[in-house]
């Protein structure tokens, strides 16, 4: 199975030595590369058998829904949440309480409808995803002998290619910015303006498209982190004035409070 992902994969390149532009396609294929890994390497973990017994048991719950088009990718998040310690039946449950099972069925694709739910109510880890919106490696994936391996590297891969996608960003000169760049306030700052390339670069959103952040995005995480940019561009978050102490005003207020505890015990 890992012989067969890396030869899907074929695109090991050094972040060192790639041409500019060159990176932030290697960035697009890294990201795609190691989110297919998950999901087909936590599947492999799982085993034949208890996939069998998954797809039975979701067809039974669901009738149509393993024959859907989004139910491979439906599979694959729920094995990645199985292998991390979340058995399928308690993601589903969390992703239905609320609109309940039968509403699946308004939708045009009822596994992609449940695999959006899924993902909306997947709690952040907070470990080693090697971009803030990702999914991160579950310690059973990153302990197995097979693949911990192939999942540093690819992991390594793309962290390498993030700092060299946002160092190229922020050491643009104007006659070198592309056309998404040239709409950025003049004093945005260089982290931000890294931050963006490495987003844009991550998703394939063209250097055309005007809106620094792209076109919005479906999936929860990616959305989160989304309006997370927007925010930063659209300004500094206004300070918090902290208030000014007083001394004399502090023990006034004790002192009134004390009164009416006592008033209210019954005191004279």
């Amino acid at each position: 199975m890992l012989t067969d992902i890396v030869a899907r994969d074929g695109r090991a390149h050094s972040a060192t030595t790639v041409d500019r532009g060159d990176a932030d396609q290697l960035l697009r294929q890294g990201v795609l590369a190691y989110q297919d890994a998950l999901t087909v390497l936590a599947q492999d973990h799982l085993g034949s058998q208890r996939l069998a017994a998954l797809d039975d048991a979701l067809e039974r719950w669901l009738p149509g829904l393993t024959g859907q088009p989004a139910y491979p990718h439906l599979r694959g998040q729920l094995a990645l949440r199985w292998v991390d310690g979340t058995p399928p039946q308690t993601v589903i449950e969390e992703a239905t309480w609320f609109r309940g099972r039968d509403s699946l069925l308004e939708a045009e694709d009822p596994a992609a409808a449940l695999a959006w739910r899924i993902a909306g109510t997947t709690p952040p880890s907070h470990r080693d995803a090697p971009l803030p919106w990702l999914p991160d490696v579950p310690p059973a994936l990153r302990q197995d002998a097979e693949t911990s391996g192939y999942l540093d590297r690819l992991t390594h891969r793309v962290q390498q290619l993030v700092e060299r996608v946002a160092d190229e960003a922020r050491q643009a000169g104007a006659s070198d910015r592309v056309s998404w760049q040239r709409t950025l306030p003049p004093d945005v700052d260089g982290h931000l303006i890294g931050d963006l390339a490495v987003w844009r670069a991550a998703h394939g959103i063209p250097p055309t498209y005007p809106s620094p952040t792209g076109p919005p995005m479906k999936e929860p995480d990616a959305a989160r982190h989304q309006s997370r940019l927007a925010r930063r561009l659209s300004g500094p978050t206004p300070s918090v004035t902290t208030p000014t102490p007083d001394p004399a005003g502090d023990r006034l207020r004790a002192s009134q409070r004390r009164a009416e505890r006592h008033s209210l015990h019954g005191g004279p």
